[in-house]
């Protein structure tokens, strides 16, 4: 079908057929935005990640042994 076909279809279309593709419309939009700020959020929230802390803990046994000569 062409596209002056289809706008032409849609001009002649009763009531109930020109608002059901606006809601199709609609709700189409919304979900593919709703789905590229999901996405948007979790990769802003995954690029603040930070290497774990490593903490080091002294060992008291080699500290307290004495030096041998």
């Amino acid at each position: 079908m062409k596209f002056a076909q289809t706008i032409k279809l849609l001009r002649e279309a009763n009531r109930q057929t020109k608002f059901f593709i606006f809601m199709f419309v609609l709700y189409t939009l919304a979900l593919i935005w709703t789905t590229v700020q999901a996405y948007a959020r979790l990769e802003y929230s995954r690029s603040d990640e930070q290497k774990p802390i490593q903490v080091r803990i002294p060992n008291l046994d080699l500290e307290n042994t004495p030096l041998k000569k």
